[in-house]
């Protein structure tokens, strides 16, 4: 994905928790947007909440999937 369509998905969230899924499969929960920084050349660092970073490089990156607000048996409005 190019470091405009990941920076673009991300700003969607609106802060809101959603998953980046990888070339490999691999899923990165990211709680909130504040945990990413995307460079200006496409790396997303990903800053966890036990201290680690994670380096992706955007073209790496294969989805960004937003996470569903609603509980499973809330009724929709």
């Amino acid at each position: 994905m190019s470091p405009r369509l990941v920076r673009e998905n991300i700003e969607a969230a609106g802060g809101k928790p959603f998953i980046i899924r990888t070339s490999d499969g691999s899923p990165l929960i990211v709680p909130h947007t504040d945990q990413l920084i995307i460079s200006r050349n496409g790396q997303v660092a990903f800053f966890a909440a036990n201290g680690a970073l994670k380096l992706i490089d955007s073209a790496h990156i294969v989805s960004v999937e937003f996470q569903n607000s609603r509980k499973k048996n809330q009724p929709k409005n």
